[in-house]
């Protein structure tokens, strides 16, 4: 037996699913949305960049990975949507540096209150700096009923 358990773990030691656990952390499907896009290194700051298509109400973000072949020096990101634009991310530096990054989706469930600027559509906004030519690829897990 474990020492310590997680939230999840515990409403599972407790019998209790329905109420107490998000849709889809247990026995969920896990989907993920794969994208990518060459920055040709003339994107300035204050731009957006949509990454993947518009995912389904109810969607439980559970994590956005990004990776980026160079370093985007001086350049930050906010990682969110049309609602938030830093829901997942405000200002990181992460892709400073070429490699592997993941942002918690923060099990964030898109609702679409607004559609006119939906929260279904993640976003990576550019701030500080003109990007350096590079790849940029995105996963996002989500799971959904």
């Amino acid at each position: 037996m474990a020492d310590y358990l997680g939230e999840v773990a515990t409403a599972v030691a407790a019998g209790g699913l329905s109420n107490k656990v998000l849709s889809g952390l247990i026995d969920g499907r896990v989907k993920a949305m794969v994208d990518s896009y060459t920055i040709l290194g003339t994107e300035t700051t204050a731009k957006t960049i949509s990454l993947g298509g518009i995912m389904p109400i109810g969607a439980n973000v559970l994590a956005i990975q990004l990776y980026v072949s160079a370093a985007q020096t001086s350049a930050t990101f906010d990682v969110g949507d049309a609602e938030d634009v830093d829901r997942y991310a405000a200002a990181s530096t992460s892709l400073q540096t070429a490699g592997t990054y993941i942002f918690s989706g923060k099990n964030y469930i898109t609702d679409d209150t607004t559609p006119t600027s939906t929260d279904r559509q993640i976003l990576l906004t550019t701030g500080g700096a003109t990007l350096s030519a590079a790849t940029l690829e995105a996963v996002i897990y989500f799971t959904i009923d």
